[in-house]
């Protein structure tokens, strides 16, 4: 069954509404982003990735070359929010992130 169907089972007169809609496999992301197992995120989600602090980070050894989005933090569309702030923070040399969690 496709998504669709069952959101019109739950909210009825849902699909006469939708203007236009998208799908994406694996294979969709290894077509499209060259990633080669078909994630989602370009650096795996793995342990490792997470234990190895040198890959993440908005910094390069490129001067004034900085890197955004999920790879700079976590994958997610909150990990690639953190990571522009991350990545704001390295270029103006503050702290952004403690100063917006603490404004919430």
């Amino acid at each position: 069954m496709a998504v669709a169907d069952e959101v019109e089972k739950v909210l009825p007169g849902t699909r006469q509404r939708v203007i236009a809609s998208e799908m994406s496999t694996p294979v969709t992301n290894t077509h499209y982003a060259n990633y080669h197992d078909g994630e989602i995120y370009g650096i795996a989600t793995t342990a490792e990735r997470f234990q190895n602090s040198s890959i993440l980070g908005p910094r390069t050894p490129i001067p004034q070359l900085y890197l955004t989005g999920a790879d700079v933090c976590t994958p997610s569309v909150m990990g690639a929010t953190i990571g522009g702030v991350l990545t704001a923070s390295a270029i103006a040399n503050r702290d952004f992130y403690t100063h917006l969690s603490k404004s919430t």
